[in-house]
């Protein structure tokens, strides 16, 4: 499972961007966060991750604290 930080949030358009530990960026959707609390994220905040390819290419899922793996 890849962890990185979260770099960018939107949470009033439900989006947000991270950066894994490779350097590597993703986007997210408030529906790739467990339990939908995008509000719960903050800039920095070290989380672990799932990914999947979408047709607008990769993106973030299954977002979570890292404490909690």
């Amino acid at each position: 499972m890849p962890y990185g930080h979260i770099k960018r949030l939107e949470p009033q358009l439900g989006f947000g961007w991270l950066v894994d530990d490779t350097g590597l960026d993703w986007f997210f959707v408030r529906d790739g966060v467990r339990e939908r609390k995008l509000d719960r994220l903050w800039i920095d905040e070290r989380v672990g991750f799932a990914y999947e390819w979408t047709p607008k290419g990769p993106r973030a899922s299954d977002i979570h604290f890292e404490q909690l793996d």
